[in-house]
């Protein structure tokens, strides 16, 4: 159960781009090679990033947030810090975040991906933690006002859970992420996110080693083998 509330915390969001690699400078999805590698066939054009992933451009870069875990049966109210950095993968197809708080007071890393289903038009969000083998899809679009919500639905102890998280973007380098389950049996809120965008020095350190290889929190360094005899 503890794993269901440590994935709401991850996707830490957005805007305008902050790297100093091309694509984080403009946030805009690569696109396949028109050109073949040899021995390879040219990309058709219908095999390029779709337009709808333009929506995640503003994301690219570093973010730092600040938690709020409301009380809940299964956790106390608490509040803590977190980091993410997101990045274009596979020719600018999927977008990746990189994550890394603490949750009950130990470290956890994630990943997100995060794409666009052409066929039924809808966004999708691929949840990867590294306290369980199981994944989650999140799915849902962005609605008139800007604002994007995803819905995911599982089984939780034999019962069925319904999860919603909205996301909003009060500026360009700030996000307000609400997440709500009705694993108490009536949908409750379970957690708020307030990110802020990172500066761009601090950004630039983030991307040359993502939030998730540094530990969350306090936790100890790693200890050096003893030498050999």
């Amino acid at each position: 159960m503890t794993r269901r509330l440590f994935h709401l915390v991850a996707v830490v969001l957005l805007t305008a781009s902050i790297s100093g690699r091309t694509l984080a400078q403009t946030g805009t999805p690569p696109a396949a090679p028109d050109k073949a590698a040899p021995g390879q066939a040219a990309v058709p054009e219908a095999r390029k990033p779709p337009a709808e992933l333009q929506k995640f451009a503003g994301w690219i870069g570093a973010w730092d947030a600040e938690q709020h875990m409301f009380p809940s049966p299964v956790a106390p109210e608490s509040r803590e810090k977190s980091k993410a950095f997101f990045h274009w993968i596979l020719n600018g197809f999927h977008l990746e975040g990189v994550h890394s708080f603490p949750f009950m007071g130990r470290p956890m890393q994630a990943r997100s991906l995060w794409s666009y289903d052409p066929e039924r038009k809808q966004y999708q969000c691929v949840w990867l933690d590294g306290m369980s083998p199981a994944a989650t899809v999140y799915t849902g679009n962005f609605t008139d006002d800007g604002k994007l919500v995803v819905k995911a639905t599982y089984g939780m102890q034999g019962k069925t859970v319904n999860d919603v998280v909205t996301y909003s973007f009060p500026t360009p380098d700030s996000y307000l992420m609400r997440y709500e389950t009705d694993m108490s049996g009536t949908m409750q809120p379970m957690l708020e996110e307030t990110g802020k965008r990172m500066k761009a020095g601090a950004a630039q350190g983030a991307e040359a080693k993502p939030a998730s290889d540094k530990p969350a929190g306090n936790a100890p360094a790693a200890e050096k083998p003893a030498p050999k005899k």
